[in-house]
């Protein structure tokens, strides 16, 4: 893993190599930070409205003109609100007018059908500007309906569980990612076909006219551009769920969403162990020993898994103003635990990820109580004191970043106000600490990121910290020894905020620490490519006992790895398919063996990732 993760200069040489044109647009991106009803685009939103007054029986003119008050008296982002968020001078009217945004959204998404379209709008967007890793965030609602007429008409024999709503987001991304595509007239998964049928091609140009700017407007083109989408997301796309805890509904509910959460990864499991018994058991019917290519073998496995929208994490998130973190740390201690597998048996060894939004508002006491929690990732940080910021840059903890939406509810008047400067400062001073040197001036982050030998410190500390959980004693006493904070950069919500990752990325060259002049092109881009790169160790581990699978059926090397790896042979083909052995050869293995197989999903997150250069459109 070595060469493939830390040498950044090849992996640049080796993309650039075989691409015609250096563009920010096609570098290989990862979106960690992704609000799924916050990042629907407007034509979709107002598409859905115009379902909503169809099924509602009101006439077409009648809707067209009342639609610029509507959008003035309930806006659905922060362009059509833009008036009256002028007039909010203070970070927590700012905030709470954010959450006015999002309330009506919500009326509007309030079915499943909505749902599945919104899967796809999102999915679409982050293929179209070559997002190879996203991690998609939502919280469970109340009151969420079957279809839009079911909505309208308030069926109550149509509502649907909050685990229907999960399965629903899982299930249309599974979907899109095996090569399917959502209605645009009723939300329905469409069967599996090579091309769209010409409804849903007519209705895709209309709602998606963005797509076809620069060349793509002929058929030709525009069918060309299609399948490099489609490809990218079925073949390169990683798509996994983080479910929001969210702060306005409470701790009884948050435990409620919690035991939801894991009850979900673990149905996943068994899903994903179920058709592996099932494809043996074919595979010995029809005479084929699957494993005689060990190499075809982990190549479908690896597919299998990629396109399954795994649950891997928790977000606790929501309105800042309202109830106390004190009350949801029983639900986020629970997440922590692990899962209840079969038999009652807690596997701790591979629990959910948890990260926190925190610093939305200035609260030192409430910020104080969360770094004592410790979660595994922050988001925004953007009001912090100077004794939380230092112990959250002693630990090296990652930190989610969402310039468009920092900037908007932070009330910060441009980009170069942005606390990524304090955070910076906080990890030059940390790393004079480790290496007992202290420079006058904080290094420029676009230093760094041109710098091979910084950026491959760089990720080994990312590294680090990524397999601290599975660590058995510390090895952290030299701290850790890089001037590169350990941030990444988000959308947050990119249809509220109008953005996308490339002009997120776009806007960070504004900022200071990204050179005032830079205007080399090429450069920038090496620059942003470098620090997307570095985000990938971010990404909360997938299951464990989907790795120790993986290790199982293509062979392990002659190390301790493998010695651990004592795997069950009840299969007449020599392996095991049964999730409950799986969940007890886990326990037993080391934190070593569980960061090494951590490890394994890094390098092939990795090949991915540097794999998919070019591949935009």
């Amino acid at each position: 893993m070595e060469g493939r993760l830390y040498d950044f200069a090849r992996a640049w040489a080796q993309r650039v190599g075989s691409c015609d044109e250096i563009d920010a647009s096609a570098i290989p991106k990862v979106d960690l930070h992704c609000h799924l009803n916050g990042s629907i685009s407007t034509p979709l939103l107002s598409h859905m409205e115009e379902l909503q007054r169809a099924a509602q029986g009101k006439r077409e003119e009648d809707a067209t003109s009342s639609e610029d008050v509507d959008a003035e008296l309930h806006p659905r982002n922060f362009k059509s609100g833009e008036g009256g968020l002028k007039q909010l001078d203070s970070p927590s009217e700012r905030m709470k007018y954010c959450f006015t945004v999002f309330d009506n959204i919500y009326k509007v998404v309030n079915n499943l059908a909505f749902t599945r379209m919104a899967v796809q709008d999102l999915l679409l967007h982050s293929a179209a500007e070559n997002i190879v890793l996203l991690e998609i965030r939502t919280s469970l609602r109340e009151k969420l309906y079957k279809t839009a007429a079911a909505s309208v008409a308030s069926v109550n024999s149509e509502c649907v569980s909050k685990e229907a709503y999960l399965e629903a987001v899982t299930s249309t991304v599974q979907h899109i990612l095996n090569g399917g595509l959502v209605a645009f007239d009723t939300g329905n998964l469409l069967p599996i076909s090579e091309s769209p049928t010409t409804e849903w091609w007519a209705e895709f140009q209309r709602l998606y006219p963005s797509f076809f700017d620069g060349g793509t407007s002929s058929e030709d083109m525009g069918l060309k551009w299609w399948g490099k989408l489609r490809y990218h997301l079925q073949h390169r796309m990683h798509v996994r769920l983080l479910v929001s805890l969210n702060r306005s509904h409470g701790g009884e509910v948050a435990m409620e969403v919690a035991l939801l959460a894991k009850k979900l990864q673990h149905e996943q499991l068994e899903n994903f162990f179920e058709s592996e018994r099932q494809m043996c058991a074919e595979c010995r019917t029809s005479g084929v020993v699957d494993g005689s290519a060990i190499s075809d073998v982990e190549s479908r496995l690896w597919d299998v898994i990629r396109r399954t929208c795994w649950v891997t994490g928790m977000d606790f998130s929501g309105y800042c103003g309202k109830n106390s973190f004190t009350e949801f740390v029983p639900a986020l201690s629970e997440v922590r635990r692990g899962r209840d597998g079969n038999g009652g048996v807690v596997t701790n060894r591979s629990p959910l990820g948890i990260t926190i939004h925190a610093g939305e508002k200035p609260d030192t006491a409430e910020l104080t109580e969360i770094v004592g929690f410790a979660p595994d990732r922050w988001g925004h940080l953007v009001f912090t004191d100077p004794a939380n910021l230092k112990t959250i840059t002693a630990r090296y903890d990652p930190i989610e970043l969402c310039l468009s939406s920092n900037l908007l509810t932070g009330g910060y008047s441009s980009v170069e106000k942005h606390h990524l400067t304090q955070i910076m400062s906080a990890q030059q001073q940390e790393w004079g600490r480790n290496v007992e040197d202290v420079r006058e001036n904080t290094p420029r982050l676009i230093d760094i990121l041109l710098d091979s030998v910084q950026l491959a410190e760089a990720m080994r500390c990312r590294v680090k910290r990524r397999l601290i959980f599975w660590k058995e004693t510390s090895d952290n006493e030299e701290g850790y020894k890089t001037t590169m904070a350990n941030i990444s950069f988000n959308t947050d919500d990119r249809g509220v905020f109008e953005t996308s990752l490339t002009e997120e990325l776009q806007l960070l060259l504004h900022h200071s620490t990204m050179g005032e002049d830079c205007d080399d092109a090429a450069l920038s881009v090496r620059a942003l490519w470098a620090l997307q790169r570095l985000t990938v160790p971010h990404a909360f581990t997938l299951p464990l006992e989907l790795l120790y699978y993986v290790k199982q059926r293509h062979g392990a090397p002659n190390d301790e790895t493998e010695r651990q790896l004592e795997a069950c042979s009840c299969c007449s083909c020599g392996g095991c398919h049964h999730l409950l052995h799986v969940e007890s050869q886990l326990q037993k293995l080391s934190g070593a063996v569980c960061a090494d197989l951590s490890c394994m999903e890094l390098e092939w997150l990795l090949e991915t990732y540097d794999a998919a250069w070019g591949s935009s459109t």
